[in-house]
């Protein structure tokens, strides 16, 4: 007799999905692990998002969760922000994180300029971002690219594995669209071709040492709306509007996270505005002419 079930990443399981090992086990005592401020189910269908099926077994009962308050993985300064914006401030860093061998990459904003552990920066660019139709096993659909922020990703990348000598491996560039991931690939040509590229979503349970972030999302300033409709937003912004999403991508570095993005547009966006409040604070916004050295 099965005394126990165990679901793991439950907090991206489809409720009915969760319920089949419970009712066909007859377990007497169910564990359900994960994360519900991280990725939830994907659902397609608005009927079925309407009738409450993104909603996993772990959210419904989220607050009899008991929450592992203790990081192991990203450095403070990169934790600081999602513990703030979505954990209500109580996601800590362990204090193993800091005795880490120190990270050897010194290009960070905070770090050239005032000498400051910071491994962050928001870098500004405002590129073009276009529309194709990305085909798949079961139909065609709409992606988004953008060419000038893929190749800012990859030069990054590269000044990560030349200058500071970082291992392929521990290097990876995210992004919201797979059009995006297909454009960053191509441009990484032999040797760097190893370097991972990654949707946000494909990245849940994934960690690497640094983590370049494309957001892809565009547009020239004169088209921004100063008071955009919630439609505007989700037209104009997309995945960038997912907390869920937004939370799986700021938290997979251990030790840097560069986020690539047009600022005039993200920060429209509640939660992208916070971010930039807060890496404003330390001074690690920067223009497209980063990396400085």
């Amino acid at each position: 007799n099965i005394q126990q079930v165990i679901v793991d990443e439950c907090g991206m399981c489809f409720e009915p999905e969760t319920l089949v090992p419970i009712t066909c086990a007859r377990a007497k005592q169910v564990v359900l692990i994960g994360d519900h401020k991280q990725l939830q189910p994907i659902i397609k269908d608005n009927d079925a998002k309407r009738l409450g099926l993104e909603i996993s077994m772990f959210e419904r009962y989220a607050k009899k969760a008991i929450m592992l308050k203790e990081q192991y993985r990203m450095h403070a300064e990169i934790c600081h922000f999602p513990s703030e914006q979505f954990y209500d401030k109580l996601l800590l860093t362990s204090a193993t994180v800091a005795l880490r061998t120190p990270s050897p990459v010194d290009f960070w904003p905070a770090q050239v300029l005032y000498g400051n552990d910071v491994p962050r920066v928001f870098c500004h660019v405002e590129g073009c971002e276009k529309s194709s139709v990305i085909k798949t096993q079961y139909s065609n659909q709409q992606s988004k690219s953008n060419e000038k922020e893929a190749k800012k990703a990859v030069h990054v990348a590269k000044v990560l594995v030349n200058k500071y000598a970082v291992n392929h491996g521990d290097v990876v560039i995210l992004t919201p669209y797979r059009q995006q991931q297909v454009l960053i690939k191509e441009g990484l040509h032999a040797p760097y071709d190893d370097i991972q590229v990654s949707t946000i979503i494909k990245s849940q349970g994934s960690e690497w040492d640094y983590v370049i972030l494309s957001l892809v999302r565009s547009l020239p300033k004169d088209e921004i709306e100063a008071e955009p409709s919630s439609k505007w937003l989700g037209d104009n912004l997309g995945f960038l509007r997912d907390e869920h999403q937004i939370n799986v991508a700021l938290t997979r570095a251990r030790r840097g996270l560069c986020i690539i993005g047009n600022k005039n547009l993200v920060e429209l966006d509640p939660t992208w505005s916070a971010l930039l409040s807060h890496y404003e604070q330390s001074e690690t916004i920067v223009d497209e002419a980063w990396p400085w050295n």
